[in-house]
C-alpha cells in the first residue's frame, strides 16, 4: 500500500541523491496507477508491481545521469519505470517495453511523452503542449 495511491509511495519518486526532493505530479500518479490496474486485470495475475527506476531528480543529480536540462524529472512530471506481473503459479513476468509503452500511447494518443529504453524501462511524462514518442533501443533489440 502506498501513501500517495494504492500502489505508489512518495519515497519511490524521491531523488536518489538524498537531497529530499520528492515532488510528484498528480496526473502522472493517476496515469501510472491506472496502468497498474490495467495490467492486474488478467485473471491469472495475482499482483502487479511498478518499479520506479527514475522519478524526481534535482538539477545536480539530473546532470550526473545525463538528463536533459529541461527534463520533466526536475519538476516531478516524469518517471522511468518497469512493470512486473506476478502470476498464481509464482511466475514473475516483466511487462514488455512495447506493451507498456503501447498501453500509454493508446490511452493518451496525442498527449504526453512516452519513451522506450534498451534496459526495458519506459519513460512516461505529463508534458503540456506537443506529445513526443521515442525509442532508444538498438535495431537488433526491436
Amino acid at each position: 500500500m502506498g501513501d500517495l495511491t494504492q500502489n505508489f509511495s512518495r519515497s519511490e519518486f524521491e531523488c536518489p541523491c538524498g537531497c529530499g526532493l520528492d515532488t510528484v505530479d498528480a496526473e502522472l500518479l493517476r496515469a501510472m496507477q491506472d496502468a497498474v490496474f490495467y495490467f492486474a486485470m488478467p485473471t491469472h495475475v495475482t499482483r502487479v508491481y511498478c518499479w520506479i527506476t527514475s522519478g524526481c531528480r534535482c538539477k545536480r543529480h539530473n546532470r550526473k545521469v545525463g538528463g536533459e536540462d529541461e527534463s520533466l524529472h526536475l519538476i516531478g512530471r516524469a518517471a522511468d519505470h518497469v512493470m512486473e506481473q506476478r502470476l498464481f503459479n509464482g511466475q514473475r513476468i516483466i511487462v514488455d517495453t512495447d506493451v507498456l509503452a503501447d498501453y500509454y500511447d493508446r490511452i493518451f494518443p496525442n498527449r504526453y511523452g512516452i519513451g522506450k529504453y534498451p534496459d526495458g524501462r519506459v519513460h512516461f511524462d505529463t508534458r503540456t503542449g506537443d506529445h513526443e514518442r521515442w525509442d532508444e533501443r538498438k535495431p537488433e533489440e526491436l
